[in-house]
């Protein structure tokens, strides 16, 4: 039986995906809040984030894993972006757990943000009608750039743009050659030095 979205009743949406998503951020966030308000004891681990253990790291990790921003997760976890950018410089050994861990959440990010594009691509989304002021009804929008943008990412070799440039006519187009014979040694040299100055080469003392 179709749904009247032409899918059959066993079709998992990527809404309903986002939407486990969204579950698993609310209980990170609330398991950090709760964290924070308490005692300020470090914790054993993190189910999404094993081995991190400092509470405002895992402050940061909810944060940038639901929403791809590095600011964001700072802010998240009270400290200013120097700090946040410190403990992702920090290649000490204790610190091995975190940097894997912000590499678990840039991916988890970066699938939450596909699936978004999927879903306004493929499933559209509703957008409310208005008459007079008032609300009507709505109707589902697709946006064909974001499955465009989609498709570029996955089939690059087929949906990319190509360019072609062609010469006068639509022929090949010419390559003029320069036939160096034809100069003198002291043209010659003075071709090289043009050549030089125009690229910003002092002939006297080349770089190495």
């Amino acid at each position: 039986m179709s749904n009247g979205n032409g899918k059959g009743n066993g079709y998992v949406s990527k809404g309903a995906a986002l939407k486990a998503q969204n579950s698993t951020y609310t209980k990170l966030t609330g398991e950090r809040d709760a964290q924070l308000q308490g005692d300020e004891k470090e914790p054993e681990g993190h189910g999404e984030f094993p081995g991190v253990r400092n509470l405002k790291k895992i402050a940061f990790l909810a944060e940038y894993s639901q929403t791809g921003n590095l600011s964001a997760g700072c802010r998240a976890a009270g400290v200013d972006t120097k700090t946040g950018y410190n403990w992702r410089q920090d290649q000490s050994h204790e610190n091995q757990a975190f940097l894997q861990a912000v590499q678990k959440a840039k991916l988890m990010a970066i699938e939450r943000m596909e699936a978004e594009v999927h879903r306004r691509g493929v499933e559209g989304f509703e957008e409310p009608v208005f008459y007079q002021g008032r609300e009507v009804g709505k109707v589902r929008k697709y946006s064909d750039n974001l499955l465009m943008f989609m498709l570029k990412g996955c089939r690059p070799e087929k949906y990319r743009e190509r360019y072609e440039h062609t010469g006068p006519g639509g022929g090949p187009m010419q390559v003029a050659t320069l036939d160096l014979s034809r100069l003198t040694d002291a043209e010659l040299k003075q071709a090289l030095e043009l050549s030089a100055k125009v690229q910003g080469v002092d002939q006297h003392n080349p770089p190495e």
